[in-house]
């Protein structure tokens, strides 16, 4: 175990391994110098295998060491699996606002302006919305757009349904 800390500690603060040569950029002034090696990424890490820490070090690993290194790289790799980028909300983001337009357009005074806009904003909301959760399940806007986008067609269907029952009961006075 000593032997494993041992080696990711030096990897952390020797690292001579890295540098072949001294770039000049690494000297500021004469005789005053930075620090001219670079530092191993965590990803360096990742890359090692146990025959590589065995060469390194340039003894066998017991058992108990292979166990502790593996474990050590799933662990870094769970925490960079932690920090990295969310995912983009801008598809759900639109999607939601394509909703809102959508229910907007609905009851906009002007029937037809009004009714291309609603119809064009729900299906928008309801093909976004779905890209959108497909990317990222717990992405709520998208959620929201697809909620939006049903209850916008439940309510074109349910106006559209009223309008073919009060045109069929309407006396056209032809008899």
């Amino acid at each position: 175990m000593r032997l494993l800390l041992t080696l990711i500690l030096s990897m952390f603060f020797i690292s001579g391994s890295y540098a072949t040569s001294t770039p000049s950029s690494a000297y500021t002034e004469p005789g005053i110098q930075k620090n001219i090696y670079p530092t191993p990424q965590l990803t360096d890490i990742l890359k090692l295998k146990v025959r590589d820490i065995e060469r390194i070090t340039g003894k066998k690993l017991k058992l108990k060491e292979k166990i502790a290194f593996k474990f050590l790289q799933w662990k870094i790799k769970k925490g960079l699996r932690i920090t990295r980028e969310e995912p983009k909300k801008n598809k759900g983001k639109t999607a939601l606002i394509f909703g809102i337009i959508g229910l907007a357009g609905l009851i906009t005074p002007i029937p037809i302006v009004g009714g291309l806009m609603a119809l064009v904003g729900i299906i928008l909301a309801l093909v976004l919305g779905y890209q959108a959760k497909k990317e990222n399940p717990d992405d709520k806007n998208a959620k929201t757009a697809i909620v939006l986008g049903w209850i916008g067609i439940g309510l074109v269907v349910l106006a559209v349904a009223i309008l073919i029952a009060v045109l069929s009961t309407w006396s056209w006075g032809w008899g």
